[in-house]
């Protein structure tokens, strides 16, 4: 995007003061008037033109025509190869959305009734510009795109979605999916996936089990956003590993991989064995996510750490669970540390570690957060969060480190942040 700040922002803001005064909030003209049409037309060939103009110096010039040079600027650029034209273009549009002008309504009626080159341009400039505004009726064109620009208008979504990883833009996304005709419910959740957002599994999870295509995709869209812990699409993604459709089983075990689902481990052993290569690969990554471990594919190596981890479950669970409920800060510590190297303890001591997280002693919840970070427990998500605003710089290094291993999400340390992105309550 062009820089506008510096010395040149004052003429730009006394130009925006100027040509919207009086009109914010007005809904643009859908068609280009003639003779501001030949005005933008002069002035962006004056980017091309010897010598050429910088970008920086035709933008406020277009600002300057206000409310009209939107529909004008779809027109003139359609076509032309990205470059300094679209960039001016971007620019403007982007000072009359901050001067309240939304140039959305123009955007997307190129892409819905423009030709091939219009619907190109008017989705590149969306997608460039992310405004949640255009969501809606880009998801409501999904069943008329012609299919060779399909793949460009489902990128823009996903553009969208990405600038936009806000609770309120999620639930708008639900109210749309239940307006989806089922053939299109599979790209919308490729798209959830690769926009990447946590709260995108709560969405996806309804979804689950009402078709065999669209399960496909959710498994495959979980497995590339962070780990989310629901309990339905867990059991629904352990009974695909038994699916007769290669593609189904792998994405299944990726994204059980990706949520480190330890009940899942002995049907991932299993699939070492599986005809399909695809599948073993991705149950021996499965595996390794989930146990810690790099060991080998070989499928005896696995079983023995799967019949090892049951005895220790069996007899030196309760154990371990009475350390950490001792009130012993020195074997409330050497459980936190037994915990982390056993994945079979989630189920019973991830819900106790994270009670743990307010104990007084510094130690104990620099512990805890090392145990959790090392089972890679979803579930720790929130309570990890909250240990954002501890009292101890160190603590809240060890939770948010746990955090960035937890989810694979690189987000600074400020706990609003990750509440926002999750959809917490402080």
């Amino acid at each position: 995007m062009i820089d506008l700040r510096g010395t040149r922002a004052l003429p730009l803001v006394l130009l925006l003061s100027a040509s919207l005064a009086g009109r914010v909030g007005a809904e643009a003209s859908l068609d280009p008037d003639a003779k501001t049409l030949e005005q933008a037309r002069l002035l962006l060939e004056k980017l091309d033109g010897q010598p050429p103009v910088p970008v920086d110096e035709v933008v406020p010039q277009l600002v300057g025509l206000g409310q009209p040079v939107v529909p004008c600027l779809a027109v003139l650029i359609k076509g032309r190869e990205v470059g300094k034209g679209e960039m001016a273009a971007l620019a403007v549009l982007t000072e009359l959305s901050r001067g309240g002008i939304d140039p959305t309504g123009v955007l997307v009626k190129s892409v819905a009734n423009g030709d091939a080159e219009a619907r190109a341009t008017g989705l590149r400039l969306l997608a460039r510009l992310g405004t949640a505004a255009a969501l809606k009726p880009l998801v409501q064109l999904m069943s008329s795109m012609d299919p060779g620009q399909a793949p460009m208008l489902d990128m823009t979504i996903v553009a969208i979605l990405s600038r936009n990883p806000m609770i309120s833009t999620y639930r708008d996304v639900e109210g749309l999916l239940s307006s989806l005709a089922p053939n299109e419910r599979p790209r919308m959740a490729d798209c959830l996936g690769l926009a990447g957002s946590p709260l995108a599994g709560p969405l996806l999870a309804k979804l689950l089990g009402s078709d065999r295509r669209l399960d496909l995709a959710i498994a495959t869209a979980v497995g590339r956003i962070p780990p989310h812990e629901d309990e339905a699409t867990s059991n629904r993604l352990q009974q695909m590993l038994l699916d007769s459709d290669a593609a189904s089983r792998c994405a299944a075990a990726v994204a059980l991989g990706r949520t480190r689902e330890v009940r899942a481990a002995e049907r991932l052993v299993a699939l070492l064995e599986d005809q399909d290569g695809e599948v073993r690969r991705a149950a021996l990554s499965a595996l390794r996510e989930i146990s810690g471990l790099d060991l080998t594919e070989g499928r005896p190596g696995w079983e023995d750490w799967l019949a090892s981890e049951r005895t220790w479950a069996e007899e030196q669970c309760p154990r371990m669970l009475e350390d950490l409920g001792s009130g012993d800060h020195v074997k409330v510590i050497a459980g936190a540390r037994e915990a982390s190297t056993h994945p079979f303890s989630r189920g019973e001591g991830v819900p106790v570690l994270v009670t743990l997280l307010g104990d007084p002693s510094i130690e104990v919840r620099l512990a805890v957060c090392g145990a959790l970070e090392r089972l890679g427990a979803p579930e720790a998500v929130p309570p990890l969060v909250d240990a954002l605003d501890d009292e101890v710089e160190e603590v809240r290094t060890a939770a948010w480190t746990a955090l960035r291993k937890i989810t694979s999400m690189d987000l600074a340390s400020d706990p609003d942040a990750w509440r926002g992105r999750w959809g917490l309550e402080r």
